[in-house]
């Protein structure tokens, strides 16, 4: 009886989530200079030399998620997304230390050029039984 009762005690506090704060950006690499970039690193003032925007191959272009997180109890980071040209649900995860309070994802793949830009994402922080602490989506999502 007692058991019963803890196993739905623990279940019930998993399934409240805590309040932890979660940033995420989301950068696309498409060229070795961004768009941002080109007036400060484009040309060279003193000697004139000028560097222009130019498309990476397909195998070199990457999507970056930089995830940012205030609670202590992170254990794991758990990436969810969307593809134009795919229907279902790609999924990444990434363990975390204690210490560490951000996560880079790096999505490196030929097949970004194939299946589509990232329509939309979900971003879950977990803790060490696996509860969820806290969950960042995209406006599509």
């Amino acid at each position: 009886m007692n058991s019963v009762l803890l196993t739905a005690l623990a279940t019930a506090l998993c399934s409240v989530p805590t309040l932890a704060s979660v940033e995420v950006t989301r950068d696309r690499h498409t060229h070795n200079l961004s768009h941002y970039d080109e007036p400060i690193f484009g040309r060279d003032r003193v000697t004139y030399f000028r560097t222009a925007q130019v498309a990476l191959p397909a195998d070199q272009q990457a999507e970056t998620f930089r995830i940012t997180w205030k609670s202590p109890s992170v254990a794991a980071v758990h990436l969810s997304y969307r593809q134009l040209h795919v229907a279902s649900v790609q999924q990444v995860s990434v363990p975390v230390s204690n210490r560490a309070y951000s996560a880079n994802i790096i999505l490196r793949s030929s097949d970004l050029a194939q299946r589509g830009p990232i329509t939309a994402w979900r971003v879950t922080l977990l803790d060490a039984e696996g509860c969820v602490v806290a969950e960042r989506k995209s406006a599509l999502w």
